[in-house]
C-alpha cells in the first residue's frame, strides 16, 4: 500500500506539473500613485491561494499557470496602503494590470514621500520578500551618499567593514630589509587602488565572495590574490547593489562570504537624461586640481520594445596618504629550557615613515540594450567597460635616523633637528593600470509553461604596472648634502584574466490545492578561466657597470647626460651620485603627522635617471619566479524545490554538484643560489605544470517562515567551498641565501607553491528574524555560524629544519620534478614560505542587528526624518604553524599549531545614518565606528592590535530649479588614521607601531535630471 500511495503522488505531481492548460497568466507593473516611480519588491498575492510573487528592479510582476476563475489580487508595499482587485482570470489568456499604490499617510502629512523615504522603503522591500538573507542598497541612496567608492557604501551594511590601507612602499613591509626578497615573500606589495578598496563581509576578504554584474561574474582583477577591486566601478547610476549573504543552490559555490551583485537595470519608459559635474579638494595635499564627471541616458523605442542604456564618467582624484612604522620594536618571547619557562627580550624592525602622493584617474562606460519579447519576457545586451589608472610618488625615510621637527626655544616657529647618523631614503614610482570589460547577453523567458532564464557572457580583466621604479638612497655619516644614490630597481608586472560563462536555469510552478503548491527549478553553467601573471624583477648598481648602453641586438650605445641634470655623471663611483641631482632647487620637504619632515625628490628627475640608463640588453627577459598562468574550466549542475504551505511557510531544498579542472604553470630554479645578484644573471627558470580535479557535492536548506504579516524568520544550512588564490597552487620553487649588513652569516630562505592545496569545505549556518511596519520600519537579527574544514594558510616565514616537517604541512617536495636537496644550505634552518591546508578547522560566527525607520507618522519638523544603524558582533578562531623554541641539552626549533584570531578582523562595528529632508534640501550624516581588536599573525611573538576607529561623513544637496541640484560631500570631517599597536608585557603601555592617514577631502558640484 506505501507503495502505491507514493506512486500516486508522484504522478500526480507530474501531471500538475505539465499541466499548461486551462490556465491563464496575470502580469503588470506596479508604480507610486503621484511620482509614477516604478516600485521593486512588491509583493503580489492571490488571496486564499498559494500564487504569489515579487515586483522585480523594474517593477514588473509575472503571475502564470493560474486556473480560470475569479480571484482578489492583493497588492503591499512597505510605506504604501494595501490595494486590492478584483481580477477575472481567463484559460490560456494574459490579463494585463497596472497596480497603483498611494503612500500610506497618518497625521495629515504630506502625500508626496521625500527620495531618502521612498529609497529606505524600497530596501525594506527588497529584503522581506527575498527567499535569502540579503542587504540591499537602492539605486536612490547611492546618489546621495558622500562616498564616490562602493567598497565604503557597502560598509554601511552590517556585517561588512572595510581595510583603510593606502599604498605601502615595498620595504615598509615587514619581512626583510630587502626589496628584492619583499616583493618575493609577500605575494607583491600591498597594492590599493583607494585607500578602501578591500572590504571584509563577516570578517571573510572579498575575495571569498562573488562580485557579479547583474548576475555575470566578473574576473579577479588582483596582481596575485582572487580579489576583485571594486573601486574600477562607479557606483552612482547602478539601480541597485544586492549583498547576498545566504548562497542558493543556483549560485556558484566558493562564495563562502557571499555575493555583491551590481544591478544595472532597463531603460525607463520616458526618456531620462542626467549629468553631474563635480570638483574636489583634498585637504592633505591641499589641493582641488580634481574633477568627477558623470552622466546617463535612457529611453524606450518602438511602443517600448527597444529600451537604450548609456552611461559614462571620467573621474580624476587625489588618494594620498601618509604611513608611518615606528623604530626598535621590542617584545618579549618564550624559551623553554627542561620544562620551565624563560622569557627573552627580541627588538627588531627598523622603523619608516612615507609620504605617497597618489592621484586615481577612472573612466567607464556601460551601453544596455533591452528587448521586450511577445512572451512578456525580455532579452538584455550589456556591455561594460571601466578604467582605473593611478600613479603613486612615494618618498620614505628611515625612522630611526629621520629628520624631526621640533620648536625653538623661547619661539612658536619650528626648528629642524637632524640627527647625527646615517639616514636612509627611499624614491618610488608605480603606476597601476586595472580594466574590466564585460560583455553579456541573458535573456528572461516563457516556453512551454516553464520559465527560462539564460545568459552567454565574456569578461576579461587587466592588470598591467607598466612603471615600476625605485631608487634607494643608503645613509652616511657626514651630513645630509652627502646623501648618494646607491642602486635602482625596476619591477614591472602584467596580469590577464579572462571567463567565458554559458548559463541556463529552467523552473516550473505546480499546484496540490490552493493552500499547497511548489516549483522545480534546475540549471546548468559552464565556465572557462584563465589567467597570466608576468613579473620582471631587474636591480641595477650604480653607476651601471660602465659608460655604455647594451642594446637586445648587441650594439653599444655610449650613455648621453648631456643638456640634462645628470650631465657629467658617467664614470663616477657610486656614492659621488649624490641625492641632490633628483632634487629641485631648493629641495622640497613633507612635514608628515605634523611629526616630522621627510626629504622630496623630482618625479621627471627619476622617470628622466631611468629614461637615460634603460638598457633592454641587462634586463631579464625570463618570467620571473612569482609568474604564473592558470587555466580551468568549472561545470556545474543543480537542482532545487520549493514547497509552499499557503503564504505561511516555504521550504527550499537544493542539491548543487560542481566539477572542476584546473592546470597551474609555474617556474622554479633547480639549483641553489649562494646570493640574491645571481637571480640577475643568467640562470634560467624551468617550467613545471600541474593538474588539479575535483567534484564537490553542496547540498542546501532553508525555511522560511512568516507566522505574521509583520514578521519573518529564515533559516539556511547549506554548503559552500574555499578555492586557494591561483599562485599558491603554482608549482614554483625558489631557494637562496641573503646576508644582511653587519651579520656573520646568511639568511637562507626557501620560497615555494604548493600544487597539493585542497579546496576548503565550508558548512554554513544561517539564522534571521525581521521585524517590520510602517510606524516602527524594519528591525532584524542575524546569526551566523561558519565551520571551515582545511582553511587555507601562508607560512609567514616560520623557520623549519629538514623537508620531514615541510612534509607535515602537507607539501611534498618529492613530487617536484628535481631531486631536492634540502641540506645544500650548508645548515639545517630556513624561514619558509608557502601554503597549507590547516589540521584544525576555522570556525567564524556573528550576530548583526539592523534598524531603519522614517518618522512620517510624527507631527511637524520631525515627520521629515529618516534613520538607520546597525551593529555587527563577530568572533572566530583559526589554527596556524609557529616556531616554538626548546632548549635542553641542545636548542630545538620545533612547530607548534597554534589557535588565533582571524587576521583583519574587527569583532565590533557600528553604523549610524540620520537622514533629513524639507523643501527639496537634502542632508544625510553618517557615522562609523569599529573597535579596537589584536592582530593574531605577528613576527617573534610580537602582540600587536588594531586601534579603534570613527569616521564622519556628510552629505547635502539642494534642489535650486526643477531639474538642477547643488551637492556638497564631506568626507572623514574626523581626519581619522589607521594606528596599529603593539605591547610587551601586562603592566606596560602600549605603543604605536603603524599608523596611515589619508585625510579629509570634499566635493561640490552641480546635477542636472532631464
Amino acid at each position: 500500500m506505501k507503495k502505491i500511495s507514493v506512486r500516486k503522488i508522484f504522478l500526480f505531481l507530474i501531471i500538475n506539473a505539465l499541466n499548461i492548460y486551462g490556465q491563464g497568466i496575470i502580469k503588470g507593473t506596479v508604480t507610486d500613485s503621484l511620482s509614477l516611480e516604478q516600485l521593486k519588491g512588491t509583493e503580489i498575492i492571490l488571496t486564499g491561494t498559494n500564487f504569489n510573487t515579487v515586483s522585480n528592479t523594474d517593477g514588473e510582476f509575472y503571475l502564470t499557470e493560474i486556473p480560470a476563475g475569479e480571484y482578489v489580487l492583493q497588492a503591499s508595499y512597505f510605506g504604501y496602503k494595501e490595494k486590492k482587485y478584483l481580477v477575472n482570470v481567463k484559460s490560456e489568456e494574459t490579463l494585463s494590470l497596472d497596480v497603483v499604490l498611494l503612500p500610506n499617510i497618518t497625521n495629515g502629512n504630506d502625500m508626496v514621500l521625500t527620495d531618502q523615504v521612498k529609497s529606505q522603503a524600497e530596501e525594506i522591500n527588497l529584503e522581506n520578500k527575498a527567499s535569502i538573507i540579503k542587504n540591499v542598497i537602492s539605486g536612490k541612496k547611492l546618489q546621495y551618499m558622500p562616498e564616490e567608492n562602493i567598497p565604503i557604501a557597502l560598509s554601511r551594511l552590517p556585517g561588512v567593514s572595510v581595510l583603510y590601507k593606502p599604498f605601502v612602499p615595498i620595504s615598509s613591509i615587514p619581512s626583510t630589509n630587502d626589496p628584492f626578497f619583499n616583493s618575493l615573500i609577500s605575494d607583491g606589495f600591498p597594492i590599493h587602488d583607494d585607500p578602501v578598496s578591500r572590504i571584509l563581509i563577516r570578517g571573510l576578504d572579498s575575495k571569498f565572495a562573488n562580485i557579479t554584474i547583474d548576475g555575470i561574474r566578473i574576473p579577479t582583477t588582483s596582481l596575485k590574490d582572487k580579489s576583485t577591486d571594486l573601486n574600477i566601478f562607479r557606483g552612482k547610476y547602478l539601480y541597485n547593489i544586492e549583498l547576498n549573504k545566504t548562497i542558493g543552490s543556483d549560485e556558484d559555490a566558493d562564495a563562502t562570504a557571499g555575493s555583491i551583485n551590481l544591478i544595472t537595470g532597463k531603460a525607463p519608459d520616458k526618456r531620462m537624461i542626467k549629468a553631474e559635474l563635480l570638483g574636489n579638494y583634498n585637504k592633505l595635499d591641499n589641493s582641488k586640481n580634481q574633477y568627477n564627471f558623470a552622466g546617463n541616458y535612457g529611453e524606450r523605442f518602438f511602443n517600448n520594445l527597444l529600451g537604450v542604456q548609456v552611461d559614462a564618467n571620467a573621474e580624476k582624484r587625489i588618494i594620498s596618504s601618509e604611513y608611518q612604522k615606528e623604530d626598535n620594536l621590542s617584545t618579549f618571547s618564550s624559551v623553554i629550557v627542561n620544562s620551565v619557562s624563560y622569557r627573552t627580550l627580541t627588538t627588531y624592525f627598523p622603523g619608516n615613515i612615507s609620504y605617497t602622493n597618489a592621484i586615481r584617474e577612472r573612466y567607464g562606460a556601460n551601453i544596455l540594450l533591452d528587448f521586450s519579447t511577445p512572451d512578456g519576457g525580455s532579452i538584455r545586451f550589456n556591455n561594460i567597460f571601466s578604467k582605473i589608472s593611478t600613479e603613486y610618488f612615494s618618498s620614505e625615510a628611515d625612522s630611526n635616523t629621520m629628520v624631526k621637527k621640533t620648536s625653538s626655544s623661547g619661539s612658536d616657529s619650528p626648528s629642524v633637528h637632524s640627527f647625527s647618523y646615517p639616514t636612509d631614503h627611499i624614491f618610488n614610482d608605480l603606476k597601476t593600470e586595472r580594466q574590466v570589460f564585460l560583455s553579456s547577453i541573458e535573456g528572461n523567458n516563457y516556453l512551454l509553461g516553464f520559465n527560462v532564464d539564460w545568459n552567454a557572457a565574456f569578461s576579461e580583466s587587466k592588470n598591467n604596472n607598466p612603471f615600476n621604479f625605485t631608487i634607494y638612497s643608503p645613509g652616511v655619516f657626514t651630513s645630509e648634502e652627502k646623501a648618494y644614490v646607491d642602486y635602482s630597481q625596476y619591477n614591472p608586472s602584467k596580469n590577464y584574466g579572462k571567463e567565458k560563462t554559458v548559463s541556463i536555469n529552467i523552473y516550473k510552478k505546480y499546484d496540490i490545492s490552493n493552500e499547497f503548491s511548489g516549483k522545480i527549478k534546475f540549471g546548468a553553467k559552464y565556465r572557462i578561466i584563465s589567467k597570466l601573471y608576468d613579473e620582471h624583477l631587474y636591480e641595477e648598481r650604480i653607476p651601471y657597470y660602465n659608460q655604455y648602453i647594451k642594446l637586445a641586438d648587441g650594439s653599444l650605445v655610449r650613455k648621453d647626460f648631456s643638456g640634462t641634470r645628470f650631465e657629467g655623471l658617467v664614470g663616477i663611483f657610486s656614492n659621488n651620485l649624490f641625492l641632490s641631482y633628483f632634487q629641485d632647487n631648493p629641495p622640497g620637504v613633507r612635514s608628515l603627522f605634523d611629526n616630522y619632515e621627510i626629504p622630496l625628490v623630482s618625479k621627471d628627475a627619476l622617470h628622466l635617471w631611468r629614461q637615460l640608463n634603460y638598457s633592454p640588453y641587462y634586463l631579464d627577459n625570463d618570467a620571473d619566479i612569482n609568474s604564473y598562468s592558470f587555466t580551468g574550466s568549472v561545470s556545474a549542475g543543480y537542482v532545487i524545490h520549493e514547497l509552499n504551505f499557503g503564504q505561511s511557510a516555504i521550504f527550499i531544498t537544493g542539491l548543487r554538484i560542481e566539477s572542476e579542472k584546473n592546470n597551474y604553470n609555474g617556474y622554479y630554479l633547480d639549483q641553489f643560489l649562494p646570493n640574491k645578484d645571481f637571480f640577475y644573471n643568467g640562470i634560467s627558470q624551468q617550467t613545471d605544470m600541474h593538474h588539479y580535479n575535483k567534484t564537490t557535492i553542496l547540498p542546501n536548506f532553508r525555511m522560511i517562515l512568516k507566522p505574521a504579516d509583520f514578521l519573518n524568520l529564515r533559516l539556511a544550512v547549506y554548503k559552500t567551498l574555499i578555492r586557494p588564490d591561483y599562485n599558491a597552487r603554482a608549482p614554483k620553487y625558489f631557494k637562496v641565501s641573503y646576508l644582511v649588513s653587519g651579520r656573520s652569516s646568511p639568511y637562507y630562505w626557501l620560497i615555494m607553491g604548493n600544487p597539493y592545496l585542497e579546496n576548503a569545505d565550508v558548512w554554513n549556518y544561517e539564522f534571521q528574524t525581521q521585524f517590520y511596519g510602517n510606524d516602527i520600519g524594519q528591525f532584524s537579527i542575524n546569526a551566523f555560524y561558519k565551520d571551515i574544514k582545511g582553511m587555507q594558510q601562508a607560512t609567514n616565514g616560520i623557520q623549519i629544519s629538514g623537508s620531514n616537517q615541510i612534509d607535515t604541512l602537507g607539501i611534498h617536495l618529492s613530487s617536484f620534478p628535481f631531486n631536492d636537496q634540502f641540506q645544500v644550505f650548508g645548515k639545517s634552518t630556513v624561514n619558509f614560505y608557502s601554503y597549507y591546508n590547516s589540521p584544525e578547522p576555522t570556525r567564524i560566527w556573528g550576530f548583526e542587528i539592523e534598524h531603519r525607520a522614517n518618522f512620517r507618522y510624527l507631527p511637524g519638523l520631525l515627520k521629515n526624518i529618516t534613520l538607520n544603524y546597525n551593529l555587527t558582533f563577530l568572533r572566530s578562531e583559526t589554527w596556524t604553524f609557529e616556531n616554538k623554541t626548546i632548549v635542553a641539552s641542545t636548542v630545538q626549533n620545533i612547530i607548534e599549531n597554534e589557535k588565533h584570531k582571524i587576521s583583519d578582523m574587527p569583532e565590533f562595528f557600528a553604523n549610524v545614518i540620520l537622514g533629513y529632508d524639507i523643501y527639496g534640501f537634502a542632508f544625510r550624516i553618517s557615522y562609523f565606528y569599529q573597535d579596537e581588536y589584536p592582530e593574531p599573525f605577528n613576527y617573534n611573538n610580537y602582540k600587536f592590535k588594531k586601534n579603534k576607529i570613527s569616521r564622519l561623513d556628510i552629505a547635502a544637496r539642494q534642489q535650486i530649479l526643477e531639474n538642477i541640484s547643488v551637492y556638497i560631500n564631506l568626507n572623514n570631517i574626523t581626519n581619522s588614521k589607521e594606528e596599529y599597536s603593539y605591547w610587551m608585557d601586562p603592566g606596560v603601555p602600549n605603543q604605536t607601531y603603524q599608523a596611515y592617514g589619508y585625510g579629509m577631502n570634499f566635493d561640490f558640484g552641480v546635477r542636472v535630471d532631464l
